[in-house]
């Protein structure tokens, strides 16, 4: 059961990552590459962000499960998620579904190690 909410958790976070990285190809390159470029890179900072919160928190799963927490509120309050139930529902949902099963590893792992 342990390793069922590692692979849920691992799954979900690639596909949401892989899922923020499309979106961000909505750019306009037609009238300057390097505008598409930065664009692009603009596009992908919550991507980094998820990424950098993911690798900085990979064997402590509870400090992971609030620093998902946090990120969920604050995508929330940025992308004003609030108005949009569509948008609430793929951009917080899976933020706080990562949360949870985060805490769910912390309350099930009895060596981290593992």
């Amino acid at each position: 059961m342990k390793k069922t909410w590692k692979y849920a958790y691992n799954i979900l976070f690639w596909v949401y990552i892989v899922f923020f990285i499309a979106m961000s190809f909505d750019i306009d390159i037609k009238d300057n590459f390097w505008r598409g470029v930065g664009g692009f890179l603009i596009h992908n900072i919550p991507t980094v962000i998820l990424l950098v919160a993911h690798f900085a928190t990979i064997k402590n799963y509870k400090v992971r499960s609030i620093l998902f927490l946090i990120l969920a509120i604050a995508s929330v309050i940025f992308f004003r998620t609030y108005i949009n139930l569509a948008v609430f529902l793929y951009v917080t949902v899976p933020i706080l579904a990562l949360s949870g099963f985060s805490y769910i590893q912390s309350k099930t792992i009895i060596n981290p190690n593992n």
